[in-house]
């Protein structure tokens, strides 16, 4: 078995395409990335971009589809399973240490209501490689989260933001990974991450919550 410090230094291969944010203002780092135990590739990589103020921000993810279930809605719904608990996950203040279980369950259940019904959520249209591209939206919490559903074993792009305006933003691929500490080419490892990982700007929870 592998040493913690050996699985640390190891070099997971990048199997698939990287989308990030052009025209930031603010500094942008790698956030969190999966790996696939058996093959030990990178399966989703997430990125964040935070301003000075500390006002704004996204959280973008990278998920490679091809390690995904070959059923399309099935995994469609589980994208925004994925998507509406990140929405959800980030507006919990860093203070509060423990969320309270009747709130978890309230949390479980809206994030399962809203993933069923994904074909119904509103989109919003972004350039992606210069060409206009629709994603799916949902609003939670004074933030909001939008993703696209490929048709095909290619990246799928769940982003998280807050107070952006998306027609001031634009995705690009990418082709250098130098501003987020790792290569491209060579693979990503744990020893990249940056200590104390992203986490939302909330310092209280939005009135949504009681709502749930």
């Amino acid at each position: 078995m592998p040493s913690f410090q050996q699985e640390h230094d190891q070099l997971h291969r990048i199997p698939f395409s990287l989308y990030e944010v052009t025209d930031w203002r603010g500094t942008g780092a790698l956030d969190f990335f999966q790996v696939e135990p058996q093959t030990s590739d990178a399966t989703e990589i997430w990125f964040a971009y935070t301003n000075p103020s500390q006002d704004k921000y996204i959280l973008l993810g990278n998920i490679h589809m091809a390690t995904r279930d070959s059923d399309a809605d099935m995994e469609r719904q589980r994208l925004a399973s994925q998507a509406v608990t990140k929405l959800l996950n980030l507006g919990i203040p860093e203070s509060m240490e423990r969320i309270p279980v009747d709130m978890s369950r309230k949390m479980g259940k809206f994030i399962d209501t809203k993933a069923r019904s994904w074909k119904s959520w509103p989109t919003v249209t972004l350039t992606v490689d210069g060409d206009a591209r629709e994603f799916s939206e949902i609003r939670f919490g004074g933030a909001a989260a939008f993703l696209s559903y490929p048709t095909e074993n290619v990246t799928a792009i769940i982003a998280v933001y807050q107070n952006v305006e998306l027609q001031k933003i634009s995705l690009q691929a990418v082709e250098n990974t130098d501003q987020y500490g790792f290569s491209l080419n060579a693979g990503i490892r744990f020893q990249d991450l940056e200590e104390g990982s992203f986490v939302g700007l909330r310092d209280e929870l939005h009135p949504d919550y009681d709502l749930l």
